[in-house]
């Protein structure tokens, strides 16, 4: 208990110094350039830190690390906490990454602007319908004259099993229940 009360004296007698030198680091104006490149999942998978071994004798090197939506969550609190902190450039290149995870890139651009910051995409290589979709989330999209940018759209597709399943001698059975009435369909 007495450490803990003079560990906080210590911190308290040295909060101005260290207030200054946060001041001193990130001077106002500042922007946080990020590159989103490669894969990109929700959350990293148990045992990514560890490499196999024939990865090491292969390659003699860890793997890469991957990015995380967790991270750049983290990271856009740290951002919009930051009075410091004028905005972000966000380099987008090549995704790895699924839709759902890609409509997460786009809620953390969103929250960035929700708390002020300027959010600038720039895709040096153009992109596919993925990278312009969590670009669009950003207040500019910047590209260059080599770039191409190829947006193609998104497909939904329906697979129908009722007949399948007559041939079967399947009956189905549907329920419904107020708003999930169209379920069935």
């Amino acid at each position: 208990m007495i450490s803990t009360i003079v560990s906080n004296s210590i911190r308290a007698a040295l909060y101005p110094l260290s207030a200054a030198r946060r001041a001193a680091l990130a001077p106002r104006g500042t922007w946080i350039t990020l590159t989103l490149e490669g894969t990109v999942t929700e959350i990293e998978r148990p045992f990514s830190h560890f490499a196999h071994p024939a990865q090491i004798i292969l390659r003699g090197a860890r793997p890469k690390p991957v990015l995380t939506l967790a991270v750049l969550r983290e990271l856009a609190e740290a951002i919009s906490a930051d009075s410091n902190v004028d905005g972000v450039l966000l380099r987008v290149e090549a995704l790895a990454c699924g839709s759902a995870v890609a409509t997460g890139l786009r809620e953390v651009i969103q929250s960035l602007r929700a708390a002020g910051k300027k959010v600038v995409a720039w895709l040096p290589d153009g992109g596919t319908t993925r990278e312009y979709f969590v670009a669009l989330a950003a207040d500019k999209i910047l590209l260059t004259p080599q770039s191409s940018l190829g947006p193609l759209g998104y497909a939904a597709q329906t697979t129908f099993v009722r007949r399948l399943l007559e041939r079967g001698g399947l009956e189905t059975e549907v329920y419904a229940r107020k708003e999930f009435k169209s379920a069935a369909e």
